[in-house]
């Protein structure tokens, strides 16, 4: 019980950090960064699932936060992506090559509909993966 309320906790707190994530650039940056697409991106929950999967020979207490940290903030970064999919007009820019499509919105809606998918996929290889450490069961 200990276990799964230090996965829930670590799950919430990451959850509420990375779902304020989109949006975080203007306060960095200023305006003129408004929608950068590195904000709008499954760069975090991708990165923690990589972390997770490193920590599988270490010690229980850090694959447990580093599990319930990519579960959280991969279901909000999915949620608040699929939030800004369904906005009337979102803004990505992207710095380095332009928009793909002028005239539409065709590729920030690809961005965004492609990143809360890989952010949803991260949360759930993590949740599948967290009880794998049980052992098995002595043969008969």
């Amino acid at each position: 019980m200990l276990r799964l309320g230090l996965v829930v906790i670590m799950g919430v707190v990451a959850g509420v950090l990375a779902f304020h994530i989109p949006g975080l650039e203007v306060e960095l940056l200023g305006e003129p960064s408004r929608g950068l697409f590195v904000f709008y991106s499954a760069a975090v929950p991708v990165a923690l699932l990589m972390i997770t999967s490193w920590l599988e020979e270490s010690g229980p207490v850090s694959q447990l936060l580093a599990t319930g940290a990519t579960i959280g903030a991969g279901a909000a970064t999915a949620v608040r992506l699929a939030i800004e999919l369904v906005n009337s007009a979102p803004v990505i820019t992207y710095p380095f090559f332009g928009v793909l499509f002028e005239d539409s919105l065709a590729d920030e809606r690809g961005w965004l509909a492609i990143n809360a998918l890989v952010a949803a996929i991260a949360a759930i290889a993590a949740f599948t993966s967290a009880g794998d450490d049980t052992p098995a069961a002595p043969d008969s």
